[in-house]
């Protein structure tokens, strides 16, 4: 469901301006270029082709997936996490500007190919879409990324929620030690943090 109405009952176009999907990796069999593949985000505002607003939306989600520089490149040619930078500024293209309502981005290993200092980037930049009122529900397999970055953690295994709260709690080292089969620990760092670590 989606703001209490179920998700078919939604018009397709009015659901896709409500909510974006990235996943671990996208395939496209045709050489667009980068821009190309963002403006893809605004398909489901169209009501002319390459509006000059779409346009705007466009470039500035380049700009804030660090992807501005890509831009007129084929998409084909780019590495795996330049991909993944681009496919980030589609989604946040698709749901920049929408319409009046809470919008969702929807992450499924959104670090996955992404050297560290662009996965704390992509994390980061979905903790302020947070912050604006954004829905970020993401999908994580780095549970030290799902310690830092996240509100709450629900913790799965083979389907069933075993735990849901604050990172805190949620990744209880003993429950941890349970689900991977590998002793855990958490290790306190200098600035009141923690990290998980195996024993």
């Amino acid at each position: 469901m989606l703001d209490g109405r179920l998700l078919a009952e939604w018009p397709p176009a009015a659901l896709a301006r409500r909510r974006a999907m990235l996943s671990q990796q996208v395939r496209l069999g045709f050489g667009f270029r980068v821009d190309e593949v963002v403006m893809l985000g605004r398909s489901p505002y169209a009501v002319r082709r390459d509006s000059p607003a779409d346009r705007r939306i466009a470039e500035a989600a380049l700009h804030a997936a660090h992807a501005w520089h890509l831009r007129g490149r084929d998409y084909l040619e780019l590495s795996g996490g330049e991909q993944q930078r681009v496919q980030l500024a589609r989604v946040l293209a698709q749901v920049w500007e929408g319409d009046d309502g809470a919008r969702w981005l929807l992450l499924d290993e959104p670090e996955a190919g992404l050297d560290i200092a662009h996965q704390h980037f992509v994390l980061r930049r979905a903790r302020l879409l947070a912050c604006q009122g954004y829905g970020v529900i993401a999908v994580l397999h780095d549970l030290n990324l799902a310690a830092r970055y996240a509100d709450e953690v629900a913790l799965l295994e083979r389907g069933r929620l075993l735990r849901h709260g604050p990172p805190g709690e949620a990744l209880e080292p003993r429950v941890l030690s349970d689900v991977y089969g590998l002793p855990m620990r958490r290790v306190e760092t200098g600035d009141r943090g923690w990290i998980l670590a195996p024993l």
